[in-house]
């Protein structure tokens, strides 16, 4: 049976939010244990040990977060909120290969919990 669709975007904002409060964690604690990472170095770091990858897969998917950010804006730097964004998207899609990709806006549940400035 499928979800009517305002359950979908329930769940898919709840992820979206459940998620973003877990990486933020995810980054205090990294960035605690390694003052000396900033940046792409310190989100790499992040994605090794959370996702328990290698660094090339770790960067692969930062490139694709800075491809997928600059689909919507203009040249700029990697933010932590993209990785996350891109990470918890794809996430999710790969949860639920049935719904053919996310409905709601999960950037503005995310930017509700990851400062922009991170």
């Amino acid at each position: 049976m499928r979800a009517p669709g305002l359950l979908v975007l329930i769940e898919e904002t709840w992820h979206a939010r459940r998620a973003s409060r877990e990486m933020l964690g995810w980054h205090s604690r990294i960035a605690a244990e390694n003052r000396e990472l900033g940046g792409r170095a310190l989100y790499q770091r992040i994605l090794v040990r959370r996702n328990g990858i290698d660094e090339r897969a770790a960067e692969g998917i930062l490139r694709r977060s800075l491809e997928s950010a600059s689909d919507w804006e203009a040249d700029r730097e990697l933010r932590y909120r993209d990785v996350v964004l891109y990470t918890i998207v794809e996430e999710y899609i790969a949860r639920h290969p049935e719904r053919r990709g996310a409905r709601a806006r999960m950037g503005r549940a995310v930017a509700r919990v990851i400062a922009r400035d991170l």
